[in-house]
């Protein structure tokens, strides 16, 4: 009796061990996969974007006269390609593939924004010039691992490299003088932005994201011409870029 009870318990012992094993088995598959679609986005990463900005802003301008002050505002921007390369890191939980890094990068545009008229009240023509190049930013991700795909929303800062130039031709009857001036400036901008990054293979990922910056005011004081007439420029620009993103990550 003693050894078909011990026969007994053995047959009984299996069925649940076999369904530890089976779970551990399940379990083991499942953290295996989460890896396996985790590894193109967890870790060190670096890669490049090519992609189209467009820069968009109001442009107020104030003529101090004697009589009047005339005052107009205008929106007033351009479009340039950009190319940039970024460093970045990210982390992936597991379960349930909570996606957290960050990125630096640095990018090149080129706008070449221009305007021309003519102020009837103050009697000038006015050339303006915009251009904008040498981005660099910082950003923090939060996302989430989707198979292959991680989802990201990002938030960070940005500076760049601001030109204005300011160009009066004269005014034939009134016999005004030319003048011209510039003023260049770097500014902060606070960026956010969406985006997808889909494993393609192991190391590497394609993607897609649109990012929204906005800048502090660029503002200068310019002589307009020889009988004391002034201008102030206050300029807000807003910067909107859809890049295409290749990374590898290490």
């Amino acid at each position: 009796m003693g050894k078909t009870d011990d026969h007994n318990c053995n047959i009984r012992g299996k069925p649940e061990m076999n369904k530890k094993v089976l779970l551990a088995a399940i379990f083991a598959g499942f953290m295996g996969y989460q890896a396996q679609a985790a590894a193109p986005h967890s870790g060190f990463s670096i890669g490049g974007n090519l992609g189209y900005t467009s820069v968009d802003g109001k442009l107020s301008r104030v003529f101090d006269t004697v009589p009047p002050t005339v005052v107009d505002s205008s929106n007033f921007g351009g479009r340039s390609p950009v190319f940039g390369l970024f460093l970045g890191y990210g982390w992936v939980a597991s379960s349930p593939g909570l996606y957290l890094g960050g990125e630096i990068f640095g990018q090149i545009e080129n706008v070449d924004a221009k305007r021309q008229d003519f102020i009837n009240l103050v009697g000038i023509g006015l050339t303006t010039t915009l251009k904008s190049n040498n981005t660099l930013g910082a950003v923090a991700k939060i996302g989430y691992v989707c198979k292959e795909a991680l989802f990201f929303a990002k938030f960070g800062v940005t500076t760049t490299k601001w030109k204005f130039n300011f160009a009066n031709t004269p005014n034939a009857a009134g016999g005004i003088g030319a003048q011209s001036v510039s003023t260049n400036s770097r500014k902060t901008g606070f960026v956010m932005g969406l985006g997808m990054d889909y494993a393609i293979a192991k190391n590497w990922a394609i993607g897609a994201e649109f990012l929204y910056t906005i800048y502090g005011s660029i503002k200068s004081s310019v002589p307009v011409n020889d009988q004391a007439v002034a201008a102030s420029f206050t300029y807000k620009p807003k910067v909107a870029t859809t890049n295409l993103r290749l990374k590898y990550t290490f």
